[in-house]
């Protein structure tokens, strides 16, 4: 069991990576899905449009980027906090 003073602690640390969580899984995921979408886009429509492309990329990473980060913080908060 941790003192309140570690649960604070830790709390704070989370909430001072998560940012850099946050642009790290936000590149990956952007990049994953610019390549996907962009794929897609070619084989689809046959001509490349890099302003749809890079719409969608950006909304599809920022949704998984947000989901990641609950899922995180969620586990962070079970695992180590110890709280549910």
């Amino acid at each position: 069991m941790r003192t309140k003073k570690e649960a604070k602690t830790a709390k704070i640390l989370f909430w001072c990576i998560s940012p850099l969580l946050f642009f790290a899984f936000m590149r990956l995921f952007y990049l994953i899905f610019r390549y996907v979408f962009g794929t897609l886009v070619i084989q689809l429509i046959g001509v490349e449009h890099k302003s749809l492309i890079i719409l969608i990329a950006t909304l599809t990473s920022t949704g998984f980027t947000v989901a990641v980060i609950v899922y995180l913080y969620r586990q962070y908060k079970t695992h180590i906090l110890g709280e549910k």
